[in-house]
């Protein structure tokens, strides 16, 4: 997803197949103060813990850290992008896991479940492992959904993922469900 081929676009496919996780996994963390973050472009807001920072990164995606978007324990929002061309979520995973085995060449998919559902949504959940620059452990949680576009030529995709060191990761979980069940979609 190159940001010259991205356009804001409803983030239907995401929306709905995070609510379907959500209904499904249930979500219990215990008592954390949170604040809520708006995004600025009215796609998604969603309850993060305070002492946390909330940054706009350069490929469009929001990111909820505690350390290090990128290399520590962190939140990820990608609500809405219209991509050029036809996509379905195992396409666009498999470019995606391309690229994370290029910068860390341990990584590992652990689980991987794809689904289909009406108007040609797609999605994939997907855990994984790595380890950072830093020398850490890591596991990731990734969603990424996609919806065909009604014009020709054109997909809908979004994803929400969350990481942390692999020794803390389960003790996090609770705390990144709890987050994924306080984000809404703003249509």
């Amino acid at each position: 997803m190159n940001a010259h081929d991205r356009k804001k676009s409803p983030g239907i496919a995401l929306a709905l197949t995070v609510a379907m996780l959500i209904a499904a996994a249930g979500v219990s963390a215990a008592p954390v103060p949170m604040q809520r973050y708006e995004d600025p472009e009215k796609t998604f807001s969603i309850d993060y813990p305070k002492g946390w920072t909330a940054a706009r990164l350069a490929n469009g995606a929001t990111a909820f850290y505690l350390d290090d978007p990128a290399e520590g324990t962190a939140f990820l929002v990608l609500p809405n992008v219209e991509l050029k061309g036809v996509h379905t979520a195992g396409v666009l995973w498999g470019d995606f896991a391309a690229d994370l085995h290029r910068r860390a060449p341990d990584w590992t998919q652990t689980s991987l479940k794809e689904t289909s559902g009406e108007a040609g949504q797609r999605s994939v959940e997907v855990r994984y492992t790595w380890t950072n620059v830093r020398k850490v452990k890591m596991t990731g949680w990734l969603l990424l959904a996609t919806q065909p576009a009604p014009s020709q030529d054109r997909t809908y995709a979004g994803m929400v993922s969350y990481q942390a060191p692999s020794a803390q990761f389960a003790s996090w979980e609770p705390m990144f469900r709890r987050m994924l069940s306080s984000l809404s979609f703003d249509r």
